[in-house]
């Protein structure tokens, strides 16, 4: 990756133009692998303080984009 990111910095934009189609495929990828490595205890957490993620939710939509 650090590689990755040193050849983006060092070459024009047209080195990475060929990934550019696949990016939405690769980040569901990404988020598939993320997904799949939660157990069901981790579940159970989450459906126990719904006011915590519901306040999470709240923040990812309201006040980050605002204070972006």
């Amino acid at each position: 990756m650090i590689l990755a990111a040193a050849i983006g910095l060092l070459r024009p934009p047209p080195t990475f133009e060929l990934f550019l189609p696949h990016v939405p495929l690769l980040l569901g990828v990404i988020i598939f692998g993320m997904g799949m490595i939660l157990r069901a205890e981790e579940f159970r957490n989450i459906f126990a303080q719904p006011k915590v993620v519901a306040y999470g939710v709240f923040a990812q939509y309201t006040i980050m984009p605002l204070i972006a």
